[in-house]
């Protein structure tokens, strides 16, 4: 049922452990091409995808959105990256956000407050 974040080179590297996910009659494998966007969606003020700039943030990306809107959790923004994997800044000392780095193919989610 859904989707599986699957680690393919550690698969391929240590076949029969957790990271080698059986596959079942039914199943299967989608690759899809390259993307070359991140999509922003949730509380902003234009949901939509928007072209990877390596290096940026996700201020980048929300500026290019319109910002967030009056029902945004900003505390509460994360990533799903390409591969399904759910990621939130590292924080320091309650001052500083640290965020991984943003592949193409990332989805930025802001959450409505509530």
């Amino acid at each position: 049922l859904g989707h599986i974040a699957v680690d393919f080179p550690g698969a391929l590297a240590r076949p029969g452990t957790e990271a080698d996910i059986a596959l079942r009659p039914g199943d299967s494998i989608v690759v899809p091409l390259r993307p070359v966007t991140v999509t922003v969606s949730g509380a902003v003020a234009r949901p939509m995808a928007t072209p990877h700039r390596q290096g940026a943030g996700p201020g980048h990306y929300l500026s290019r959105v319109g910002g967030m809107n009056a029902k945004a959790n900003g505390a509460r923004i994360y990533l799903v990256l390409p591969n399904g994997d759910l990621r939130r800044p590292r924080r320091w000392l309650w001052l500083w956000q640290f965020w991984p780095e943003i592949p193409p193919g990332t989805q930025i989610v802001v959450p409505t407050r509530g």
